[in-house]
């Protein structure tokens, strides 16, 4: 490992203060869309109380070893948590990208430095780091980091982690590549703020948490749910009688909704004569999202476009996580819901589909 990357490490692992900017990008691993945002971190180590401020737009966490603080900008409300809980946006700070950048040299392949970088007249060491680089059913299974540092100050100005594998031990391949710009690093300045001075602002509320209700009984007839088919016809599932309806309600950003898609593909493979129908939205999605993902993923069935009615009516389903699953019998009337998929509800759904054709 080179001098200057064990330098920058220490530094982050003795600091008494420390103030950042990152500018992060990083593409969705199912769209593929491009998302960016700007990180202002203040970190205060110099008593016992560590002190966390890291600050969005959109979004803030401060946190102190009683209790950890969210706020949501645009709502103005925040919410109070305990000091353990698992912030991700404290979790991508540049500390800890630091802490995993020393575990992933200690297992990595090769830690290739490669040419000097000149940004702006400024000269930069580039590290190239691979911790594994396979194949595994004839696809890519990688994970790479490459970090600048500056070489007067050997302190990180950018790094880029990229990786491609298999999500959970599934057969669904995916990329995702994240990218930190970082300016104005600072250690242990003068007139560092007084992290325990924050304060939320007056006028914000504390979060209100909705009671997560049931899913839908056996039996209960299905309420309206409006959407459209592809040629812009509205559809509503209470007028889908006779036939055995799997309603999908999915979300282009979920994991778990992208895990089902082996099972729904199946399901869609095997029932072909018509007795059995996957109905299949996105409440939460643009349609070319959608599109981009059913054809990156190899989706056969028919996903329906929203209408202007479709997430109102969804309230009378009780979805407060994705995805959710509704069997629904000939006559209109609700099997069995599902939250969630595992292998498990996978097979529970298939075996449901059989008894009830």
């Amino acid at each position: 490992m080179g001098q200057e990357l064990q330098d920058a490490i220490r530094k982050f692992k003795s600091f008494k203060t420390l103030h950042y900017i990152d500018h992060v990008k990083f593409t969705d691993i199912f769209s593929q869309e491009i998302h960016m945002d700007t990180i202002n971190g203040y970190f205060d180590y110099s008593s016992k109380d560590s002190l966390v401020q890291v600050k969005m737009p959109r979004y803030e966490v401060w946190r102190d070893s009683e209790k950890l603080i969210s706020i949501q900008v645009p709502y103005k409300t925040y919410a109070i948590k305990e000091p353990s809980y698992l912030s991700p946006t404290i979790w991508n700070s540049l500390p800890n990208l630091m802490i995993k950048l020393e575990k992933e040299l200690k297992k990595a392949k090769e830690v290739k430095l490669e040419r000097d970088s000149v940004i702006d007249g400024i000269s930069y060491k580039s590290y190239l780091i691979t911790v594994f680089d396979s194949l595994d059913q004839e696809k890519r299974v990688l994970k790479q980091l490459k970090i600048l540092l500056d070489k007067s100050s050997s302190l990180p100005v950018f790094i880029r982690m990229k990786s491609e594998g298999f999500l959970d031990e599934s057969d669904l391949h995916v990329t995702y590549s994240e990218e930190h710009d970082i300016k104005k690093i600072s250690f242990d300045q003068q007139n560092f703020p007084d992290l325990k001075r924050l304060q939320v602002p007056s006028d914000f509320t504390l979060e209100v948490k909705k009671d997560r209700k049931p899913l839908l009984k056996k039996g209960v007839a299905v309420p309206t749910l409006r959407f459209m088919d592809h040629s812009g016809k509205s559809l509503d599932i209470k007028d889908m009688k006779g036939k055995l309806i799997l309603l999908n309600v999915s979300w282009v950003g979920c994991p778990h909704c992208m895990l089902s898609i082996e099972m729904l593909n199946n399901l869609n493979e095997r029932y072909t004569s018509g007795q059995m129908r996957i109905v299949s939205i996105y409440p939460l999605d643009k349609r070319e999202d959608v599109k981009k993902m059913n054809e990156r993923f190899g989706v056969k069935y028919a996903s329906y476009p929203n209408s202007s009615e479709t997430s109102t009516d969804l309230e009378a389903y009780h979805i407060s996580a994705y995805p959710v699953f509704y069997l629904i019998d000939k006559q209109g009337a609700i099997i069995k819901g599902f939250a969630g998929y595992s292998s498990g509800i996978g097979k529970e759904i298939e075996e449901l589909i059989e008894k009830n054709l």
